[in-house]
């Protein structure tokens, strides 16, 4: 147990030990966004029309970290290319929108459904972190309910 003389030193060093659960609640942030994608791409279409480069399974990323907070996001850190005009894309965006070809002919594009994975991401993020804090505080020996 730790004694404390005063209210000061308890915030501070509460805020010490929140401070240290930053980088694993951004890590876990990171593993359920790149589970979705996981989900929602890889294990549930095989591409036709492109190539698979492994690239999308490393896009969410720790943006940064504070004694307090943590930003966690999808990361356009990719080389794609768009196949219509052949500049930088971010799958991401196709994915979500529902623009990713599923099958092209010289007569039509078939279109993959769009994904969910940017709200999916938050709900289980919004779910599962305040249980995940808890358990690492509680692990760390503050006592919380």
């Amino acid at each position: 147990n730790m004694v404390v003389n005063n209210i000061q030193d308890a915030v501070r060093y509460i805020e010490s030990v929140v401070a240290t659960a930053m980088n694993p609640m951004g890590e876990k942030m990171k593993e359920i966004m790149q589970n979705e994608v996981n989900e929602q791409i890889y294990a549930d279409h095989e591409p036709s029309v492109y190539e698979r480069t492994g690239q999308m399974g490393e896009i969410a990323q720790i943006q940064s970290i504070e004694s307090n907070s943590v930003v966690v996001e999808f990361k356009d850190n990719g080389d794609w290319t768009s196949a219509i005009t052949e500049e930088h894309f971010f799958p991401l965006i196709g994915w979500e929108g529902g623009s990713v070809w599923k099958h092209r002919n010289e007569y039509s594009v078939v279109y993959y459904p769009p994904t969910e994975i940017i709200p999916e991401s938050q709900i289980k993020i919004e779910n599962e972190m305040p249980q995940e804090l808890k358990r690492y505080l509680i692990f760390q020996g503050l006592n919380v309910i």
